[in-house]
């Protein structure tokens, strides 16, 4: 997942080296057939979780994960890119992430945030160290050999995550195997009653129209930086410092959502970076500021992400959690889809007026934070009340 996270500076190679004079929104769209691929298998990845166990998704994932950077050190074309290390990264990518963000839910009940919050923030440190091998590699060696020794760092670190992931119960096939009885919801792709709760639809819709811009920072800021007068080395070092926040910044919302709740601390991830993108990212004109935005925002933009699986548990139980987990990470397909290609249109169509899609980005984002409020609202009407 953190892999991922570093397409900033690898989008910002591919323009200025690789693809030279291919417009933003299609190098945008390069990297979002990654989160699309994501998205899209998470749906069924988390039902195919809960049925077979947790450890033949990732070993499958982490099978292709490698095979997609092999496959992509030897693309030539852009659209070979986009289907290597785009869309078959982003895939394996999605058979792995409901399991490794519903393992720790199945483990803590009381400090369930702060073990969700911990463990996902691998990603984001993994996402920052990655950011800064990446730029070393690239000016070195190439894009090339660049994928390929990240190609054998993937593999080293998915055999590990297969040898230690562990479930507390068991899967739908285990139960068959003994005989036991298994509640049919547990057999679907889908949960039908969960999709005649309003207020599952509340989280959905939020996730559904913020998530159009929140990766926004995480695919321009390195192509902000280059624009506004920086070194390619300390543009890169943007997306380091954003992803670095970003860790830390799961780690802390795990802490602060078990003290305040999951779905006050869910709304406010995602209402309060919003708010950062409209109030910092837009008046960013100098590299201190550029990089105060990337700090703040790590810190709280990208939150969101950890706590959906707490929100998930605490609305719906943990049976079938990964099933749910993969239910609300598919409300991300559109926006990781369309969101950062149409960013790149508004940037090229207002003359590269980053002001504009700083305000767009942020607006964007503020208003989805404000449709989780019918199901916070709902489930629990008091206004300070932890929940």
């Amino acid at each position: 997942m953190g892999f991922g996270q570093s397409w900033g500076v690898f989008q910002s190679y591919y323009k200025e080296n690789t693809y030279i004079g291919i417009s933003d929104a299609v190098v945008t769209l390069l990297g979002s057939l990654q989160s699309v691929g994501m998205t899209f298998t998470s749906y069924f990845a988390g039902s195919l979780a809960d049925q077979y166990g947790y450890k033949p998704l990732l070993v499958i994932g982490g099978l292709l994960n490698v095979t997609s950077l092999i496959l992509a050190a030897f693309s030539t074309k852009a659209w070979q890119t986009g289907l290597t290390q785009g869309l078959l990264q982003g895939i394996s990518s999605g058979l792995c992430t409901p399991a490794f963000m519903s393992s720790p839910s199945q483990w803590f009940k009381k400090r369930r945030g702060t073990a969700t919050g911990i463990a996902l923030a691998g990603s984001g440190i993994g996402g920052g160290v990655n950011a800064l091998v990446a730029d070393a590699l690239l000016s070195r060696i190439g894009i090339r050999y660049t994928l390929l020794v990240f190609a054998g760092f993937q593999a080293i670190l998915c055999l590990l995550g297969v040898l230690l992931i562990t479930t507390r119960f068991p899967s739908v096939r285990q139960l068959v195997r003994a005989g036991k009885t298994v509640d049919r919801r547990r057999r679907t792709f889908f949960d039908l009653e969960l999709l005649k709760d309003s207020t599952f639809w509340s989280v959905f819709s939020a996730v559904l129209v913020s998530v159009f811009t929140y990766t926004l920072p995480f695919f321009f800021l390195p192509q902000y930086a280059l624009e506004h007068g920086s070194t390619p080395s300390r543009a890169a070092l943007l997306s380091s410092i954003l992803n670095f926040a970003t860790g830390v910044g799961r780690a802390l919302a795990g802490i602060y959502s078990d003290w305040m709740g999951p779905l006050n601390s869910f709304f406010l991830s995602i209402f309060v970076a919003g708010l950062t993108q409209l109030l910092v990212w837009t008046f960013a004109e100098k590299y201190a500021v550029t990089m105060l935005f990337a700090v703040l925002y790590g810190l709280i933009g990208p939150v969101y992400m950890c706590l959906t699986t707490v929100v998930a548990a605490s609305l719906f139980g943990v049976k079938r959690l990964a099933t749910v987990t993969g239910m609300l990470l598919f409300a991300n397909a559109p926006g990781n889809l369309a969101g950062n290609p149409i960013g790149g249109l508004v940037l090229e169509s207002t003359n590269r007026n980053w002001k504009l899609v700083a305000i767009y980005a942020g607006s964007i984002q503020a208003a989805g934070g404000l449709l989780v409020l019918y199901a916070r609202f709902k489930r629990q009407p008091k206004l300070f009340a932890v929940f």
